[in-house]
């Protein structure tokens, strides 16, 4: 049986500077993809799909974790 890939959880592990770089890093894989497509050279578009809920998902935990991180804050200042 194959191991599902929680990309939810790996993104969670990293931290705000990660993420960011992470998104960054999706963003020009998701260009070559579309580059590739564009040449014909893409057996599958899924890919492209995929990437982009990938950069969707790291997204959504990057704005959590910086959300969390005022509430943090305030919790120390008291």
């Amino acid at each position: 049986a194959k191991k599902k890939v929680n990309v939810i959880e790996d993104f969670r592990k990293l931290d705000e500077k990660q993420l960011v770089t992470k998104i960054a890093d999706l963003r020009k894989e998701l260009v070559e993809q579309h580059r590739a497509n564009k040449a014909g050279e893409l057996p599958s578009t899924a890919v492209i799909t995929k990437i982009r809920k990938d950069i969707a998902k790291a997204s959504t935990v990057l704005s959590e974790k910086s959300q969390a991180a005022p509430e943090a804050q305030k919790e120390q200042e008291k």
